[in-house]
């Protein structure tokens, strides 16, 4: 039987990375966004042009982890990027919550698909506790702001760690390939 000190060494759970090059699970705090204002939506849906309305904005602050594939994120041998934006899906502590406490277990059991746990972090640099990640509620952003977010912002963070990011990778996939049927197979 292993001792779980020796499994966490052998896959630690994130590692403390810099700099403005992203992967997969790379997790971000506090990035700015801008937003319409809520009660401004229904101006899209107006028959004018949307390039002569005009819109107020709020500026609103997110934590996010970036689910964009790694591979995609790499620089190629020409200079560019397989994507040109990066998806986001926004994470809170556990008391910022959206998801009451009594439902947690569920998350981390994986019988509330739409949401996925990140566990917590003691690395010196960057400390962070248990996080609830939504993956329904997405974000994308061009790939150069996330790599200024990332250079700029953020030179200290945590990236998850293999197997936990693939695990995540999986949960995501998970929770957008479902189907519902109209009705279940009955059984004789």
């Amino acid at each position: 039987m292993s001792n779980p000190s020796e499994e966490r060494e052998l896959y630690p759970r994130y590692t403390y990375v810099s700099g403005r090059e992203l992967e997969q699970g790379d997790i971000l705090f506090n990035c700015p966004i801008l937003r319409p204002l809520d009660e401004q939506l229904p101006l899209l849906l107006q028959k004018q042009e949307v390039e002569e309305a005009e819109f107020k904005i709020k500026k609103v602050r997110y934590d996010f982890i970036v689910m964009t594939q790694s591979c995609d994120l790499e620089r190629r041998d020409d200079g560019t990027y397989g994507v040109d934006s990066v998806l986001l899906c926004p994470h809170w502590s556990l008391q910022e919550s959206p998801v009451p406490k009594g439902k947690w277990g569920d998350i981390n059991s994986g019988k509330m698909p739409r949401y996925h746990l990140l566990g917590r972090s003691d690395l010196p640099e960057v400390s962070m506790e248990i996080r609830l990640i939504d993956l329904n509620q997405l974000i994308s952003l061009p790939l150069t702001y996330v790599h200024i977010l990332a250079g700029e912002h953020h030179q200290n963070r945590l990236r998850l760690g293999s197997p936990y990011k693939e695990h995540l990778s999986q949960a995501f996939a998970r929770f957008f390939m479902r189907v519902g049927l109209p009705q279940n197979i009955k059984l004789p």
